[in-house]
């Protein structure tokens, strides 16, 4: 199982490339996904196209909220098809992410307004994002995560590899999910910040520790069912990055390992058709916490 983390907005994107055996999730590296400019997505785009059988987790949103898809009008009533691939080809009719950030921050909030007497940008929300606290795709300020959707999107569309739950393609060994490591920090450490301040490396080591615990009591194993191994020096290291993305990396591919060995690659099947339609449009991320969160 592989998972890229983090983003396309001018940070370091990490790799972390895993070999997932029984419940033994071992880490063998974490590389480097830049190209020598910022916005030369080359190695990722040959990761995400590269054959053989793998699990990749990416923690960039896959989808918008269904209330923008309709307000841009990405999906028309005569689109014989009303899929993601075919809104993805529409927001990809804008060729820059400026381009882009113009047109979701002109959606403007017909009464609301602003201490500057501007009226409010609107900001929707996907399902997932509402159940997790995560932030909007619409967001295009730090967290840029908008702008990481923008190019994101273009990647995914370019690749054959199926993208659970947008685009499915049940015959593939090569699958892509989206991943949020917040949600694994919390089953681990609760709410404690471990990235992106000062004086934050004792929780990182904590983290560290809490994925490569075997005991049975475990919280990483009662929760995904695997404990993480890794050598010294690549602990070393996700303890060491401020930024916290090399650690991020590591999380994303303990979603992705067990959403591998789920049905449905841990996507939920609604009672609704209206529900399953929606989040195959905007999208999901599997993880155990959002599927006991269901049973209950």
């Amino acid at each position: 199982s592989a998972c890229t983390s983090k983003a396309m907005n001018a940070k370091w994107m990490y790799l972390a490339t895993c070999q997932l055996d029984d419940n033994c999730l071992t880490v063998e590296s974490i590389t480097t996904l830049n190209a020598q400019k910022a916005d030369d997505y080359t190695h990722l785009a040959e990761r995400l196209t590269s054959s053989g059988k793998w699990v990749a987790g990416i923690d960039v949103p896959i989808g918008m909220p269904i209330e923008c898809i309709e307000y841009f009008q990405w999906l028309h009533p005569k689109d014989t098809e009303q899929s993601w691939a075919k809104y993805v080809e529409r927001v990809r009719s804008m060729k820059t992410r400026k381009e882009f950030k113009k047109k979701i921050e002109g959606w403007r909030h017909p009464t609301k307004v602003n201490s500057s007497g501007d009226k409010e940008r609107v900001r929707k929300y996907r399902l997932i994002d509402k159940l997790i606290n995560s932030q909007s795709p619409m967001n295009c300020i730090r967290p840029a995560v908008g702008s990481m959707f923008f190019e994101a999107c273009e990647l995914l569309r370019a690749t054959s590899a199926s993208i659970v739950p947008v685009r499915t393609v049940i015959e593939e060994n090569r699958h892509i999910v989206e991943t949020y490591p917040r949600l694994v920090v919390d089953r681990l450490v609760g709410s404690s910040e471990y990235k992106e301040a000062d004086d934050l490396e004792d929780v990182r080591q904590q983290i560290v520790t809490c994925l490569s615990d075997t005991c049975t009591e475990s919280v990483i194993l009662q929760w995904y069912g695997i404990t993480v191994k890794m050598d010294d020096q690549i602990a070393k290291a996700c303890v060491e990055d401020w930024d916290g993305d090399k650690i991020d990396s590591i999380l994303c591919a303990v979603q992705a390992a067990w959403a591998s060995r789920q049905d449905r690659f841990g996507i939920p099947q609604f009672a609704s058709s209206v529900m399953n339609a929606i989040v195959a449009l905007e999208g999901w991320v599997p993880d155990p916490f959002l599927a006991k969160w269901r049973a209950t």
